[in-house]
């Protein structure tokens, strides 16, 4: 009889175990099913126990540069039927607290940490642009389509990205796209923590910026299709998407086109080619002198550290024939179309240099081993990337074959018109910058990647989402997540809610196939 008892207290105690422990993973596992975050944070977790927001949410502030931040957050709860109040003097009895002005040094400039505990949301950085990162990662924790106030787990949440060139390029010159547009594409890169805006403002088809000493600029295009095609954009349009980014802690980088891809300039202002013709600008001190004008006027408009001077595909034949690139051959001793470029690419850095910029250029510009202090962005392949990165150029990695966007997403028989070549979600994910071939030292000068939208064949906002979306989020994933955290299937788990919310927001997209 004790025996039998004995036994029987050790099943009930082993069932009651089973039921603790079974309990205890349902516990963290319906919490784990609420953490779908895109980009994938660097280290997550999770708590016992869960906190449920009341009906009034306050958002605290204390430092007035967290602001910003707070008045997002507010908008965002505001948004999902939330009744929100930013209380700067809320202080730690607020429900959500931001806070910059740490000094954690893993966390750098962008990072931060989020905890959610029984007395509510934290988030701490060093600056407030990881305070900004750290409210986008919340919003995404918060339910879709919230009808009554949220329970979130318990968790802790640290990170930081992988690169700190995190891009979005958008080209404006082959179709023009109003600020709005461009706004909205800015939004999409601040929610999935891109912070650099490649603003491609010229090439062959149209000049869109205007400037007072240039006048002849604001109608140098084609207009290849539609009135909008005419257009161009103010220095108060440029001013005011540039301090709408600023608030999303997005940098835009202008490019203005040179030396090739200069047709439209060239017919506004045909005294800037050589006098034997051609459509390169020419290598002369006329030139160069419109160009420190240009990039004056730019540097006010612009106040990122980098400027984009273009320099791809130049042709082979460039500047032959012409007097003064004669007089560069016999004055400086290098007569090659790669030599000159590179003597035109030395001497915009000089004028960048005046207005505390740097330059950036494409990877052709790496042509006949110029010297010259730029940032490389390589698309020609990886392998040009790399390269680069051996010689000692920060590089950002952008190869065509992975990350443009204006090629098609799946079959050209059911897709909208694209360049051509086949790009799909999957594609962008499992790009990796970095090699195992190159040392520690040379790795480090991979500074980021970008994903590239070209728009030959893109004219309306609807096609330039659905060719953005979702491909930019993948590309967000791989810029800021560590390559082991990278898994493919979790991210199409985390994608869902994510296409959800671009939904509510009137964001066209590719919807997720079997064959993404």
């Amino acid at each position: 009889r004790v025996s039998r008892e004995r036994t029987q207290t050790v099943v009930a105690c082993a069932l009651l175990t089973a039921i603790v422990c079974a309990t205890t993973a349902i516990a963290r596992a319906a919490p784990t099913n609420q953490l779908l975050v895109v980009p994938r944070p660097r280290v997550i977790t999770l708590l016992s126990g869960t906190y449920r927001f009341t009906k009034s949410i306050d958002v605290a502030a204390p430092n007035r540069a967290d602001r910003n931040a707070a008045s997002f957050l507010v908008a965002y709860l505001h948004g999902i039927g939330l009744a929100a109040e930013p209380e700067p003097n809320a202080g730690a009895q607020a429900t959500v607290v931001l806070s910059s002005g740490h000094h954690e040094p893993r966390l750098g400039d962008e990072g931060y940490n989020l905890t959610v505990t029984s007395a509510g949301v934290r988030i701490d950085a060093n600056t407030p642009c990881g305070v900004f990162y750290g409210v986008q990662t919340l919003e995404q924790l918060l339910p879709v389509g919230v009808l009554r106030p949220p329970r979130l787990p318990h968790v802790s949440i640290v990170d930081w990205p992988e690169y700190r060139w995190r891009g979005l390029h958008l080209d404006v010159s082959r179709h023009f796209f109003s600020t709005d547009v461009v706004k909205r594409t800015i939004d999409v890169a601040a929610r999935f923590k891109l912070n650099t805006f490649h603003w491609h403002l010229t090439d062959d088809q149209a000049w869109r910026i205007a400037l007072p000493r240039y006048p002849r600029l604001a109608h140098a295009d084609r207009c290849r299709s539609t009135p909008e095609d005419c257009s161009y954009y103010t220095e108060s349009e440029l001013r005011d998407v540039v301090q709408y980014a600023r608030r999303r802690f997005v940098t835009v980088v202008p490019e203005l086109e040179m030396p090739a891809h200069a047709d439209a300039l060239l017919n506004a202002y045909p005294e800037l080619m050589c006098s034997g013709g051609g459509d390169v600008l020419c290598p002369s001190e006329a030139v160069f002198r419109f160009i420190g004008n240009v990039l004056a006027a730019m540097a006010k408009d612009f106040p990122g550290s980098y400027v984009h001077m273009g320099g791809d595909e130049v042709p082979d034949g460039a500047w032959s024939g012409a007097p003064e690139a004669a007089a560069l051959c016999r004055s400086r001793g290098f007569c090659t179309a790669a030599q000159i470029q590179g003597y035109f690419t030395r001497r915009v850095q000089s004028f960048a240099r005046r207005h505390h910029r740097r330059i950036i250029v494409w990877d052709d510009a790496l042509a006949g081993h110029p010297e010259f202090d730029a940032a490389i962005m390589a698309w020609r392949g990886v392998e040009f990337g790399w390269r680069a990165a051996r010689l000692g150029y920060e590089t950002v990695m952008t190869p065509q074959t992975a990350l443009y966007f204006d090629a098609y997403q799946g079959s050209p028989h059911t897709e909208p018109r694209a360049a051509g070549g086949t790009t799909t979600l999957e594609n962008v994910y499992d790009f990796r910058p970095r090699s195992p071939s190159l040392s520690r030292a040379e790795a480090a000068n991979i500074i980021g990647v970008q994903g590239n939208l070209w728009t030959e064949q893109i004219s309306t906002a609807p096609h330039l989402f659905y060719m953005l979306l979702p491909r930019a989020l993948a590309l967000a994933e791989i810029a800021w997540t560590p390559p082991s955290r990278l898994n493919w299937p979790d991210f199409e788990r985390r994608l869902l809610p994510q296409l959800r919310r671009l939904s509510l927001d009137r964001y066209p997209y590719r919807k997720l196939s079997r064959t993404t």
